[in-house]
């Protein structure tokens, strides 16, 4: 991709998102955290028949990159309950 180009693209038979195009989303749930007094949404789950995906407002932490920096500006897409738990999200009705 180059600045300035079209981002968009289709999804390959071996990617994890073949299981999800098309599907209905069944559910979806909010993890929030609180910054300076203000509450902050982190990461959006939305779940389809495929399986659960989560977006994450964060990016790695440049010391250890099998932890998230919260909040950050970049959208990380997560798509296993054991990363979510990786990533620090030890909530267990958000990434179960």
């Amino acid at each position: 991709m180059q600045p300035g180009r079209d981002a968009t693209g289709r999804a390959g038979s071996d990617s994890r998102w073949t299981a999800l195009l098309g599907q209905p989303v069944r559910a979806a749930r909010v993890s929030w955290e609180r910054f300076f007094d203000v509450d902050v949404p982190t990461a959006l789950r939305l779940d389809f028949d495929g399986g659960p995906v989560w977006f994450v407002a964060g990016m790695p932490d440049a010391s250890n990159p099998e932890m998230v920096s919260i909040p950050g500006d970049e959208i990380m897409v997560v798509f296993t309950a054991s990363k979510m738990r990786q990533l620090g999200w030890m909530d267990p009705s958000f990434p179960e």
